[in-house]
């Protein structure tokens, strides 16, 4: 036997069919579908991060009209612990006239966030089927493909948008009005040994996302889904053309440039052989063949200049080693409640290059929680996260395969990336799909569910 029992348990409900079988047939279905298509349209509006703030409203409607009674399960109450700190954390501010800033959208994103698996959480299987749920995160993972292809010919495109007109004329901050700037990619030059090769010295991809980073760990967290449709797809057209995509998708991942989002994946996949693979010796010889050929190859190509230029680019770890320490000391100061917001670190130097002359509190989701809302948000955050894992570690069916491996890409992600907003969306999807499904085949004990509307009472 050279497959794991959770190997043989997920290839048993994996069920092929056409392509036919992930498109949206229901209203609620279409509904997320259009939430996922309309991200890269609103961005190049502008409104790129901003998009969810009226699909929120939709949600909204859509639960107050078709949803008789609410029901969540208990380890949900593990956010929505973190949303309440985190309300209290940045209140005073909105209160005293601070509107139109950062941590008010922030705000605005963990209701739409909860609004959104409460809308998952709650369909009936008739409404929301596993496989057009798993398309649909499948679809953001080929958007942000086509959007790194694109950023190779559009490098250059740079503009602000109707998003930043509007922005202005309400004096938001200058981050929210960074969300607005139309960017297609990042310039990083890498030295001479790697220019020429496809601009790779500015071919940074962060098209339909704010920052590169952003764009990156879109691809990672998202990339379960998509190799769950190749698998759950019959071939067709559609799988190959998927094919092709996985091979752009590779190239755009390495020209990204993105350090930590390489690392992860390779864990990802060494720690997904160690559920699924159980190798006998003659495997492990072709195994190293395999290796020993990729990394002649990887070596005999420019894609090897570009990853070792950045790689030995100790400039970013500085800088961020930096940043921690700086939020590590001055978290002492607001450890309950954080500070609401973004901080600077006392050095007017410093401060003074970055937006809003803040510069702690962006970059990592560790380090955004911690200072904007406290120390207690950020242990229930990581708990809400972690329970995330656990919960799905079964491996049984697709749906736990995808959230389980798109959790733990989030959860590694979370010490150098922020997760807002998109990629925190795609988890709240996932996580009410888990245990929706797990409600809806009794394996979650009904006890472990709470009402939080009671049903109507026909008159």
């Amino acid at each position: 036997m050279y497959i794991s029992e959770q190997a043989q348990a997920l290839a048993a409900a994996v069920h092929r069919g056409p392509v036919g079988d992930f498109a949206p047939r229901t209203p609620t279905e279409r509904l997320l579908y259009v939430a996922i298509i309309s991200i890269p349209v609103a961005w190049l509006l502008g409104f790129g991060e901003l998009v969810w703030l009226p699909i929120g409203l939709v949600l909204l409607y859509q639960l107050i009209r078709n949803r008789p009674r609410i029901l969540v399960p208990r380890p949900f109450l593990l956010w929505v612990a973190f949303m309440t700190v985190a309300f209290l954390a940045s209140f005073d501010l909105v209160v005293s006239g601070e509107v139109f800033r950062t941590h008010t959208f922030f705000l605005a994103i963990y209701v739409v966030g909860t609004l959104l698996f409460l809308f998952v959480f709650n369909a009936e299987a008739s409404e929301i089927a596993d496989k057009p749920l798993i398309g649909a995160v499948a679809l953001l993972w080929v958007i942000t493909v086509a959007g790194g292809v694109l950023a190779i010919p559009l490098n250059q495109v740079d503009y602000e948008s109707p998003g930043t007109d509007l922005l202005s004329a309400v004096d938001a901050d200058e981050r929210l009005l960074s969300y607005t700037r139309v960017q297609f990619a990042d310039r990083r030059n890498l030295g001479a040994e790697v220019d020429g090769f496809l601009g790779a010295d500015r071919v940074r991809a962060r098209s339909f996302y704010s920052e590169t980073n952003h764009w990156g760990s879109a691809f990672a967290i998202a990339l379960p889904a998509a190799l769950m449709l190749v698998a759950m797809l019959k071939p067709s057209r559609v799988r190959s053309m998927l094919g092709v995509a996985f091979a752009a998708g590779l190239g755009t991942l390495v020209l990204s440039q993105n350090r930590w989002v390489w690392v992860v994946l390779l864990f990802t996949l060494a720690y997904a052989a160690s559920r699924f693979w159980r190798p006998r010796p003659a495997h492990l010889v072709w195994a190293a063949l395999v290796l020993a050929v990729g990394v002649i190859a990887f070596s005999a190509t420019p894609i090897g200049d570009v990853v070792s230029a950045r790689l030995s680019d100790g400039d970013g770890t500085g800088y961020r080693q930096e940043i921690y320490d700086l939020a590590f000391d001055r978290i002492t100061e607001a450890p309950l409640l954080g500070f609401g917001q973004a901080i600077s670190s006392g050095d007017a130097g410093y401060d003074g290059e970055f937006m809003d002359d803040r510069p702690i509190g962006f970059d990592s989701q560790i380090v955004n929680t911690m200072i904007f809302h406290g120390v207690p948000a950020l242990l229930l955050l990581g708990a809400w996260l972690l329970s995330l894992v656990g919960g799905s570690a079964r491996l049984q069916n697709p749906v736990e395969a995808v959230t389980h491996f798109a959790a733990v890409t989030a959860v590694l992600h979370s010490g150098f990336y922020v997760l807002l907003p998109h990629r925190m969306m795609l988890l709240m999807v996932l996580a009410a799909a888990l245990y929706r499904g797990r409600v809806l085949d009794g394996s979650y004990p009904l006890s472990g569910l709470i009402g939080l509307r009671r049903q109507r009472r026909p008159t």
